[in-house]
């Protein structure tokens, strides 16, 4: 009994994969039908999108930028020093009105 229950979920953890890729092939077939990345042959072509092309960000144009390159990284420690600094400033406002009140 005990092993005819491990070769029953074998059998299921076996399939269950395969269903999915199978699907997942058969989506991504239609998909692509759906976006005209197929010809009628079947046959993979290189189609030009109607769609216009996004402009690049000029940062150049920005007067925030003017005169100054953008470190990302600075960025996230400046946003993180002030984020600690403004849960630090709530949370002594809390410890002290909870203070207050004993």
């Amino acid at each position: 009994m005990k092993n005819e229950t491990i070769a029953a979920i074998a059998a299921v953890l076996v399939i269950i994969p395969g269903i999915q890729a199978y699907t997942m092939f058969r989506l991504n077939d239609r998909l692509n039908q759906l976006s005209g990345f197929y010809s009628q042959t079947g046959e993979p072509q290189t189609k030009t999108s109607n769609l216009p092309k996004p402009n690049p960000l000029k940062l150049d144009d920005d007067e925030f930028f003017k005169g100054r390159t953008w470190n990302p990284y600075a960025e996230m420690q400046r946003m993180q020093s002030e984020m600690e600094q403004m849960f630090d400033e709530s949370f002594s406002r809390f410890h002290m009105k909870a203070l207050q009140a004993v």
